[in-house]
């Protein structure tokens, strides 16, 4: 679990070096390939994220629960099934520099294995980061 939340962080401190004012970053949420995941993205998602975000003045977490009510008032269903231009929109609607998403997966009884997609909002680049 350490592990994966270290890989995270190392993600968002290397995208924080082209930007030199604070970034503001969006978790669309994670698909889970099997429903072993789901304990540890609920960890993920309710506990881990704000304890990384909390120490860093160069990242800014969005509201989770904002992220969610745009998501929906745009009637996105499937995070992985959305156009580049439905990111950007979404993007500028949360006031967001990066956008990320990503897949779970469990790899053996103690260890899973994160999968993010991050996307640039004004350059509208996406990156995969296993």
């Amino acid at each position: 679990m350490k592990k994966i939340v270290l890989i995270t962080v190392f993600i968002l401190l290397l995208t924080t070096l082209v930007f030199s004012d604070a970034m503001k970053v969006a978790f669309l949420g994670y698909k889970k390939v099997d429903r072993n995941c789901d304990y540890v993205l609920n960890r993920i998602m309710k506990s881990d994220l704000k304890k990384i975000f909390q120490d860093e003045k160069d990242l800014q977490l969005i509201d989770l629960k904002l992220t969610k009510k745009v998501l929906k008032s745009n009637k996105i269903k499937d995070i992985f099934d959305v156009s580049k231009e439905d990111l950007v929109k979404i993007g500028k609607s949360l006031n967001a520099d990066i956008l990320i998403r990503g897949t779970i997966e469990q790899l053996d009884m103690t260890n899973f294995k994160i999968y993010n997609t991050l996307f640039n909002v004004k350059s509208q680049n996406l990156a995969q980061i296993d």
